[in-house]
């Protein structure tokens, strides 16, 4: 027998489609907070129980409007292209639901209880207090989320909090971007202290990148338009750590996929976009990775994610102005070169020094002309030959794979003949002649041992005579108080405060390279946060493989050891005796990764067959 479901489990199942986790919640009360008018927004959140508390200055909403704004179907946003008039509706179905509202032309406030407006006189509510709500304005609670979807609360409760907080500010940024004359604060209940911890201050004319995130960067301002879709946003100037890539379709963000996300990072790498000099002091590699960007396209249809033809002019159009953007970074060209030629419209696109938000939304077409582009793609680049490849230990380079049957090292299946150039040793190997570079072998060797020694270390953190403090923005604190076990593996001990980490213990490696650069260990660390939180570091490491675990270190570490290993090793020019050379390849035998040294560069290349 075929039964409908009962009306109740059918409300469960749409509300969890509409509410699926804790910022698509505060995503949507806060934007009906805008949508009333409001300028003036607090934010109290509650992780243990679930629970959203929100205070508005917003128009109020009349005791008649009051009775019908949990309704399903009924909407204020009746104009608006998609609204359905169920956000309400579902939260209720979700959450014990409270809502108090003021509007202008009353003189006490409202408050909706069983569907019916009642005169409200006083609210005690814990840490949820109602503070004063005159002359008009809305405050909206919705305790204990999804406590009818246990599965789906016991995901979130055990979600990282600076998961949770980071997916909250990305739903504060989809909000203001297109709002951004509003003073915001956000506060986490802290059980501990029985206090309100802030984590967000916006006052309405500062950049939101940097007070949500702490991106610093300067922001250039750009603009597009093809035919009837328009493209509006900022690139930052410089490459940051974290990775802040935003696209907001009809003000709804919209995550680019892997390979999206990949041909655009693609096309700032390719242009140098990385090689700024923010640096280490080791093999010369940037701290700082990512380009930041941001756009809001407005399409005229909010279905352009599902119409696969405009989103891939969409992607086109942003293509090409990250592109224009990246060209007008280059050295200027010889002037017997053909001159380019810019419109006025370029000009003013690439120096306004209108922020995002305040831009004037008239159609300006200086950066994509009216017809589909049908650029080629730039073939990728050829993998040089061993002849080509520098001999800089600070370079990083990419090589075929060797496998073992191309070149067995099993050192009876060798014999060295000689060494070539101080530089190179010439084996024999049954069929081959391959030679072994001796500067990348010794490299590898002892690559892999420091490797080794670190991570079998019982307690590699040393107490610092002086601590050692820097500044920290409150999301960043948050990830170096989400990592600390893992960063007290590796010998990095810190306490946190307010806004500021001080660091206790260091590993002997760290601690000789630091001194008391506090920024250059601070933007050590914070390279490793982010990593952890993009999963590309494992949190938690098998210390019983020391190999696995290598590649989970801090990036600094690795960078260091890699640095001792090649001012260690066997230079180019150094006179070895046959003895040393075997000894050399009976050591390179025993690496898990014999074939290249530590940072890339091949150790061994087969020349020649053997007839």
């Amino acid at each position: 027998m075929i039964l409908r479901l009962d009306e109740s489990v059918i409300t469960q199942i749409r509300s969890h489609t509409i509410f699926h986790s804790l910022d698509s919640v505060v995503r949507e009360l806060l934007q009906n907070s805008l949508d009333a008018g409001a300028n003036e927004i607090t934010i109290k959140i509650d992780l243990s129980s679930l629970s959203v508390y929100i205070h508005d200055n917003g128009t109020g909403i009349t005791p008649d409007d009051l009775e019908k704004v949990t309704l399903q179907h009924y909407t204020s946003k009746w104009h608006s292209h998609n609204y359905k008039g169920e956000a309400l509706f579902a939260l209720k179905a979700i959450s014990n639901l409270t809502i108090i509202s003021k509007a202008p032309d009353y003189t006490i406030p409202f408050k909706l209880n069983n569907s019916v407006a009642e005169l409200y006189n006083e609210y005690s509510g814990g840490y949820f207090q109602i503070g004063d709500i005159n002359p008009q304005g809305t405050v909206v609670i919705a305790a204990n989320m999804f406590r009818n979807i246990p599965v789906r609360r016991e995901q979130i409760r055990t979600t990282p909090h600076a998961k949770l907080v980071e997916a909250i500010k990305v739903a504060v940024l989809e909000s203001l971007t297109p709002n951004p004359r509003v003073n915001l604060k956000i506060f986490l209940v802290n059980h501990t202290t029985l206090q309100l911890d802030q984590i967000v201050a916006i006052c309405g004319h500062s950049p939101l990148l940097f007070q949500l995130f702490g991106v610093k960067t300067k922001f250039e301002p750009v603009r597009a338009k093809f035919k009837n879709i328009k493209v509006v946003g900022v690139i930052g100037r410089e490459p940051i750590t974290a990775k802040h890539q935003y696209v907001f379709v009809n003000d709804r963000r919209v995550t680019l996929s892997l390979g999206e996300s990949k041909r655009l990072n693609d096309l700032f790498s390719s242009s140098g976009f990385n090689d700024i000099d923010f640096r280490t002091k080791t093999t010369d590699k940037p701290f700082y990775k990512h380009p930041t960007f941001m756009f809001r396209v407005y399409p005229g249809k909010r279905e352009v994610v599902q119409d696969s033809y405009t989103w891939n002019i969409v992607l086109r159009i942003i293509y090409k102005i990250i592109a224009k953007f990246l060209d007008r970074r280059q050295p200027p060209k010889p002037l017997l070169s053909t001159p380019p030629i810019h419109r006025t419209s370029d000009k003013y696109i690439l120096t306004t020094k209108t922020k995002l938000g305040f831009l004037k939304e008239n159609e300006i077409d200086g950066l994509v002309d009216n017809r589909p582009y049908h650029g080629k793609e730039a073939p990728l680049p050829r993998i040089p030959t061993i002849a080509h490849l520098p001999h800089q230990c600070t370079s990083t380079h990419t090589t075929p794979h060797l496998t073992s049957s191309q070149t067995d090292l099993a050192p009876e299946k060798f014999r060295v003949i000689n060494q070539v150039d101080r530089k190179f040793i010439l084996l024999a190997a049954d069929d081959q002649l391959v030679v072994l570079d001796q500067h990348a072998s010794d490299e590898r060797i002892r690559v892999e041992q420091y490797l080794q020694e670190f991570v079998s270390q019982p307690n590699p953190g040393l107490r610092l005579h002086s601590p050692i403090a820097f500044d920290v923005h409150a999301s960043e604190l948050m990830l170096f108080d989400q990592y600390a076990a893992n960063f007290n593996s590796f010998g990095i001990c810190y306490t946190t405060d307010t806004a500021q980490v001080v660091i206790t213990h260091l590993p002997l490696i760290l601690l000789t390279k630091v001194e008391d650069d506090a920024e250059f260990l601070k933007d050590s660390l914070l390279q490793h946060c982010y990593d952890l939180h993009d999963h590309v570091k494992r949190i938690s490491p098998n210390f019983d493989n020391w190999f696995e675990t290598s590649y989970h270190l801090p990036r600094i570490i690795t960078e260091l050891i890699n640095s001792k290993a090649c001012r260690s090793a066997i230079m180019f020019g150094d006179i070895l005796t046959k003895d040393e050379m075997q000894d050399l390849v009976n050591k390179l035998s025993r690496c898990k990764l014999p074939f290249q040294c530590a940072h890339g560069r091949p150790s061994i290349v087969p020349i020649a067959n053997i007839m």
